[in-house]
């Protein structure tokens, strides 16, 4: 009866954490337009058979396979767009919860409040919250790295076959969600080096094998071994992806505060030796490493760094628990210090997401980093707006925007990606922009034209009507629920266009 007890309390702990997480989700409440862009893939591979953005072009949009794969097995199953994407990523939270509640119980066994600790921090943290909801694969990922690095120190102290291979399943699932895992896999390999070399290479080849059986197949389906992004992504100078990279680290930092977020980076260092605690050392600075030289992210609340705060609030737990071993402090010190530890961390991640949940901020605005806000917005304005260029479309239509998430999919037309995440000739020799990660550079007119989009969608400039308008385009403002957006619509559709009643020519 004890061991049941026992048993139900301890399951209660992550399932009580996890309610949190949720919870504290819905407060974000969005889904991020590049998610769509990952949707629109799985869409057209559950319908059609083809994991591609665009019909008849073979193009891979989506960073991640397994993600796609899963988002195209719920619509399969039915699942509306929004509550597929937003649940899918609450499974990821979910997981990371659990995944998480391994790790610590492997690095403090028996020791159920400090464990908490853990586990609440985690799910107090305002970027595993916001992007366990926000549509993309990034809670996964994370839950992913975190479960691998349990999975290290089961293997290290308890050695066996059923271990290995669950380890190098995780790894080998973790790499087609995000291939920064295969740095992991690496670090991994290299520290557990001293057990059986029958059980390493059964780690070795069920990490390596799925990814290396995928890039066979993207090699020879898309001509490519790496996905189309990486190529859209790393466009820009290697200089310019460098310097916004320290930007947003240090911006990260900043909003954190300094002070945790050095003890949060020197935490593995303080707690006791394994090869899953080496593991975290030496992964920790070559991700950081690795998030400056691509140049960050455009995304807010850190979405690039959320792997890191999972393994990063263990060893914190674990360096403090060290500390309270050393000068053998009661059960209540530990209670009460551990409370005003928690009680400033929640309350600087309650006013870090609402700053994020903003529409507007300048500080990210010079990062070029859009506040989840407005992300928020854009992306149910632009959902609209595909719902409106489905009604409006005719048979050949197509459409040109760098927005290449929600309005594609949902107004089910062939898209001109602006930006090259989906247009290989915008990634190749697209005019350059500014700092924005990701969006390293824009199609040429010479492009557009080439594509005849009978549809329109960019930033309104009032100087650069004329010039559109000799292009062969007309600028109209779309009325839809609670926005008026403004698209170009090309000279020999608009008089069709504009016939509608939630259209009208934009005023001179």
């Amino acid at each position: 009866m004890s061991a049941r007890r026992f048993s139900a309390s301890t399951w209660a702990l992550p399932l009580l954490a996890s309610i949190a997480l949720v919870v504290h989700a819905q407060i974000f409440d969005f889904v991020c337009d590049d998610a769509f862009i990952a949707l629109r893939q799985a869409q057209n591979l559950a319908l059609h058979g083809a994991p591609v953005y665009n019909l008849g072009e073979r193009v891979e949009a989506a960073t991640s396979p397994l993600w796609a794969a899963l988002l195209a097995l719920g619509l399969l199953l039915r699942i509306p767009p929004v509550p597929l994407l937003q649940g899918a990523s609450l499974a990821g939270g979910v997981l990371l919860v659990f995944a998480t509640w391994h790790l610590v119980r492997r690095v403090l066994p028996e020791r159920l409040f400090a464990q908490a600790f853990a586990l609440a921090a985690l799910v107090s943290a305002a970027p595993v919250a916001a992007w366990s909801i926000g549509g993309l694969e990034t809670a996964l990922a994370a839950a992913a790295i975190t479960s691998a690095l349990a999975q290290v120190d089961v293997v290290e102290r308890s050695p066996s076959p059923r271990a290995a291979t669950l380890l190098g399943a995780t790894l080998g699932l973790g790499a087609l969600v995000r291939l920064e895992v295969l740095l992991l896999t690496v670090l991994v390999l290299l520290f557990l080096r001293r057990i059986d070399g029958k059980l390493l290479r059964r780690v070795a080849w069920l990490a390596f094998a799925p990814i290396a059986l995928f890039t066979v197949f993207r090699v020879a389906y898309y001509g490519l071994p790496l996905p189309h992004t990486f190529y859209a992504k790393t466009a820009g100078s290697a200089g310019s992806r460098v310097k916004h990279g320290f930007g947003y680290g240090y911006f990260c930092i900043g909003e954190l505060g300094f002070f945790l977020s050095l003890l949060l980076v020197a935490s593995p260092f303080l707690v006791a030796r394994s090869a899953a605690l080496w593991t975290a050392r030496a992964f920790v600075p070559l991700y950081v490493a690795y998030v400056i030289e691509i140049g960050g992210d455009f995304l807010d609340l850190y979405r690039f760094f959320v792997p890191l705060f999972p393994m990063l609030f263990v060893t914190f737990t674990a360096a403090a628990s060290r500390a309270f071993d050393r000068y053998s402090a009661s059960n209540a010190v530990r209670l009460v210090v551990g409370v005003l530890a928690f009680v400033p961390h929640a309350s600087k991640q309650l006013s870090l997401g609402a700053r994020a949940l903003a529409v507007q901020d300048v500080s990210r605005a010079k990062l070029g980093i859009e506040p989840i806000g407005w992300t928020k917005r854009a992306a149910v304005e632009w959902s609209l707006v595909g719902a409106w260029l489905k009604g409006a479309a005719l048979p050949g239509d197509t459409l040109a925007t760098g927005a290449a998430g929600a309005m594609p999919f949902f107004s089910g037309l062939p898209n001109f990606d602006l930006l090259g995440l989906a247009a290989p000739e915008v990634a190749r020799s697209g005019k350059r922009l500014g700092i924005r990660p990701g969006h390293a550079r824009y199609a040429t007119w010479e492009q557009i034209k080439a594509h005849n989009p009978a549809f329109l969608y960019i930033e309104w400039r009032p100087g650069e009507r004329a010039g559109w308008e000799e292009r062969g385009y007309v600028w109209i403002r779309v009325r839809t629920d609670g926005f008026l957006t403004t698209l170009l619509v090309r000279a020999d559709r608009a008089e069709r266009v504009l016939q509608r009643p939630d259209v009208e020519p934009l005023p001179k």
